[in-house]
């Protein structure tokens, strides 16, 4: 994440004054699905109440050299290599499941398909301020609850992800599962497996 003072800010959300962190994607055709991804998902969580669970989009603008950057609360850290405490692991499963569940609902109808700890971000050191990041790999659920993007880390990817096949809802939560092993333990629970099948960019 870049902290910097954007050029351009969604009218919705007109108050700069606070800390921001931006997220710029470059201009490469490798990363047009991402990019379109995240402000598709941003402008439809910018139409919504703001989730506590969710970090707080501001609005995206482009930039001179093509790229396009999203503006975004600033959190104090990630929860990438992080181990915690059975309270604190709690702490972080109540948030993200109600993210994912708000996320989940008639009214957003998306699947974040990119749950693991780099993307749930923190305030604090008591945790008292959960919030999922980063849709970059979302994608919208059809009519009967299911969808087949594939994006996303393939090692917190449901079998039926994996498999190439339809998956909903029950994706995420099977993502926040190894997520929370991952954080109490401090070892990914299927690492043996996915290190043969799946590229340092995968994972």
């Amino acid at each position: 994440l870049e902290a910097r003072e954007p050029s351009v800010i969604d009218e919705a959300k007109p108050d700069v004054t606070r800390d921001m962190a931006v997220k710029t994607f470059s201009r490469r055709p490798d990363a047009a699905a991402q990019l379109s991804a995240e402000v598709a998902a941003v402008a439809t969580l910018l139409t919504l109440p703001q989730h506590p669970n969710i970090v707080e989009y501001r609005g995206a603008f482009a930039n001179a050299d093509g790229s396009v950057s999203v503006v975004m609360e600033l959190m104090d850290a990630s929860l990438a290599g992080r181990v915690l405490s059975e309270a604190d692991v709690e702490k972080v499963a109540d948030g993200v499941e109600a993210a994912l569940a708000f996320l989940h609902s008639g009214d957003v109808m998306l699947v974040h398909n990119d749950v693991k700890p780099g993307n749930i971000l923190v305030r604090g050191s008591d945790f008292g301020g959960v919030r999922l990041c980063d849709f970059g790999s979302s994608a919208s659920l059809c009519a009967d609850g299911t969808t087949m993007v594939s994006r996303g880390s393939m090692m917190y990817m449901s079998p039926a992800r994996v498999r190439g096949e339809s998956y909903g809802p029950s994706s995420d939560r099977f993502a926040l599962g190894v997520t929370l092993v991952e954080l109490l333990t401090g070892r990914h629970p299927f690492a043996a497996i996915v290190a043969g099948v799946a590229s340092p960019e995968e994972r």
